[in-house]
């Protein structure tokens, strides 16, 4: 899947989608903003808007201790896939890494649609074998059918991702910090 074929499809989701669990999200981009220096000096770093980094950060492991590619340590090589990265100094470092592992820092003009087709590569196309959206992006919006891998490679197309999709947590960044929210046109 390109982002040519996709772009129409998150145009219309992100404009006609409704946010169904803001109070949730307020909440989690209150905790997100606690920390907006560190994920501003990654934006400066490599690139990736913060806005972007965040919801990803808060879905895969908020923890400025761990690999953001997979959870593991930073002060080890990582045993998980991607295995074999790091050790990272700092979560900044093995962040930026991640990230340029999964060629999420490619340089573009970072745009909504654009963020969508990233947190979708980034997470995987699977739901959409399904013919579902993914939970990653739209859980917590009417855009979300439900359907979620439970394990690698097992699909549940009756269960629900309870974690709150990175397009809610992006929008509710993008509510509280104008400076932040610049980082997608």
């Amino acid at each position: 899947m390109n982002f040519e074929q996709l772009q129409p499809e998150y145009h219309a989701a992100l404009a006609e989608g409704k946010m169904q669990k803001l109070p949730a999200a307020l909440a989690a981009a209150h905790r997100l903003l606690e920390s907006r220096e560190r994920f501003l000096s990654l934006q400066k770093a490599c690139g990736v808007p913060a806005l972007w980094v965040m919801p990803v950060f808060e879905r895969e492991n908020p923890s400025f201790e761990s690999y953001l590619g997979n959870g593991d340590p930073l002060s080890h090589r990582t045993t998980h896939v991607p295995r074999g990265r790091g050790p990272f100094a700092t979560w900044e470092e093995g962040a930026a890494d991640a990230l340029a592992l999964d060629h999420i820092t490619e340089p573009e003009d970072w745009t909504w649609e654009w963020a969508c087709y990233k947190w979708e590569l980034w997470n995987g196309f699977g739901p959409r074998n399904h013919g579902r959206p993914s939970g990653y992006l739209w859980s917590g919006t009417d855009q979300y059918h439900g359907g979620k891998y439970v394990a690698d490679g097992v699909w549940s197309p009756r269960t629900w991702d309870t974690q709150l999709g990175t397009v809610i947590l992006a929008k509710a960044i993008a509510l509280l910090d104008g400076e932040i929210a610049k980082g997608l046109a």
